[in-house]
């Protein structure tokens, strides 16, 4: 969780880590993970899953893992992955230019889908996937909307929108740790008829 839910006042710029220094796109995305799905009993950074777009929907994989569908459906544009502490898979992504997050609901004990309508670019992490932060950490999902980034957290469902300010960019890239313990936020900004 980010203290206090506020961003640092002074930045601290670090480098992405691998995967998440990988070049962004729109259509997959890489988390480092456990050694399964629901399955962190090596911990969280064992082997790089990806989530990737298909015809028919959202799959994710890993070295040792064929690609599995976990989200199905068409016209999906955008897709963003993290895993919680449990290694159970939390999806964001837009379809039919609507945000979703496919993400486990502790309180129903089962994977849900939610909509987050007039929102822009879901990106998600796990704040920190140190062993040491376990009782500590999120899932965490960043986003824009009306020209400021917001982000909502696991420990709360993913019901409470926290504001963290007015942004200059209109692409919320990428949003994990950086190799300064850091989560480190990419935005970038695009002519108007490039999005």
């Amino acid at each position: 969780m980010l203290p206090n839910q506020t961003l640092s006042t002074t930045p601290i710029i670090g480098e992405f880590s691998s995967p998440d220094s990988t070049p962004f796109r729109y259509t997959t995305d890489t988390e480092l993970g456990g050694i399964a799905l629901n399955n962190s009993s090596q911990g969280l950074e064992v082997q790089t899953w990806t989530a990737t777009i298909t015809r028919t929907g959202i799959a994710v994989s890993a070295p040792n893992t064929p690609a599995i569908e976990l989200i199905t459906g068409q016209r999906i544009t955008e897709v963003a992955l993290a895993f919680d502490q449990n290694m159970r898979p939390h999806i964001a992504y837009v379809q039919n230019d609507v945000p979703k997050l496919y993400w486990y609901n502790t309180a129903i004990g089962a994977q849900v889908t939610s909509v987050y309508l007039g929102i822009t670019n879901p990106r998600l992490c796990l704040d920190d996937k140190r062993p040491s932060q376990s009782s500590a950490s999120d899932v965490l999902m960043f986003y824009l909307k009306d020209r400021s980034l917001f982000f909502r957290a696991q420990r709360d469902r993913f019901g409470v929108e926290y504001p963290l300010g007015p942004v200059e960019g209109n692409v919320l890239r990428r949003v994990a740790m950086n190799n300064k313990l850091r989560i480190q936020i990419e935005i970038e900004r695009k002519p108007a008829d490039e999005l």
